[in-house]
């Protein structure tokens, strides 16, 4: 496996272990290891994923980070765990071999398991919390990936209160660490905060040198009041805060308008990046997006925000489902960017 740099945290930038040189990640989601079923055995031939399609990503768009969704279950299953674990396995090992880190994000607790519907009619799959499952999950993969500096953890995909109809009531965490049930569903900063800080010791307690993202609630969007306390033991350095940013994003409570500008992006995790390091992990659109998406690239890029664009292989997409792929629209956009961006 090709060595790259270690990475950690200083102040609001991230940067390597060895010389303390700023690095800004940049890339490109690339799903379907969350939900594609194996042929054979394999489930990397399931997700079509393969070496030279993360070649193209990152030697012809530019991508510096990959970042991986993964389903919790299979990790755990314990008869096509280490099938699935493979799978991760030799993505991580094809991403560091073309000089990119690969960005392993908790998408799913299960493929099979629904958590409601969404406004446009579509069925939920993530649940607004983590479970007691996630701790065994994080162990199992720190310990594996404690020595390859190329592996990063992505902690939980979009922390959310829980939908209407939505018949799964989420586990709470108290600040000694025991459990709770949260029979109102309302996944604040505050409580999302005490779950993210025991997965987070789970981690760091294995993998010390572990650079670890923590998304923000409100569907990831909502960074305010997220970041742990610089007291906190669960705050060491390595932290990362993760923002996901559409052009439909909103606060879940307190009003605001959907995220269409800078006003929004400020209020949500732009203020934030100031004093701690923050990455959009998640941002995409359409081919009417583009003027939004454009506005977005310029507002990180003044601020040396990392982001990781949505998605490679799903809606709203960055390439075309036919072959031979070509970029949407908003891939071109985000292709453009990846290209011009500054080698930071």
């Amino acid at each position: 496996m090709t060595a790259l740099p270690w990475l950690t945290t200083v102040q609001n930038r991230i940067v390597t272990v060895e010389d303390g040189a700023v690095v800004v990640l940049r890339g490109i989601n690339r799903s379907g290891l969350e939900y594609a079923e194996p042929i054979g055995n394999d489930f990397l031939a399931g997700a079509a994923l393969s070496l030279s399609e993360v070649q193209e990503i990152v030697h012809s768009w530019g991508a510096r980070v990959l970042r991986i969704p993964f389903a919790q279950s299979r990790v755990l299953d314990p008869e096509i765990g280490a099938t699935y674990l493979h799978a991760l396995d030799t993505v991580i090992d094809w991403t560091a071999s073309c000089g990119a880190y690969a960005l392993l994000d908790l998408q799913w607790l299960d493929p099979a398991s629904l958590y409601g519907s969404i406004s446009d009619g579509s069925m939920n799959r993530i649940a607004p919390l983590p479970s007691s499952a996630s701790c065994e999950a994080w162990h199992v993969l720190a310990e594996r990936y404690r020595d390859p500096s190329a592996g990063l953890f992505d902690i939980y995909n979009e922390p959310h209160s829980r939908l209407p109809d939505d018949p799964h009531v989420p586990t709470a965490v108290r600040p000694d660490g025991s459990e709770y049930p949260l029979v109102t569903g309302r996944v604040t900063a505050g409580i999302w905060r005490h779950v993210a800080a025991r997965l987070v010791r789970i981690i760091k307690e294995v993998h010390p040198r572990a650079l670890i993202f923590v998304s923000g609630v409100s569907w990831g969007y909502d960074l305010r009041r997220v970041p742990f306390d610089r007291a906190d033991e669960a705050a060491p350095e390595g932290i990362v805060y993760a923002a996901h940013v559409y052009p439909s994003s909103m606060f879940e409570r307190g009003g605001g308008r959907a995220a269409r500008g800078p006003r929004a992006w400020n209020r949500a995790f732009g203020s934030l990046a100031a004093n701690a390091p923050v990455c959009v992990t998640e941002f995409g659109g359409g081919a009417e997006d583009l003027e939004w998406g454009t506005r977005l690239l310029d507002y990180l890029r003044a601020r040396d925000i990392g982001w990781v664009a949505w998605s490679w292989s799903d809606a709203p997409r960055l390439v075309t489902a036919e072959e031979p792929r070509r970029p949407t629209a908003f891939g071109a956009l985000v292709r453009a960017a990846l290209e011009t961006a500054p080698v930071a």
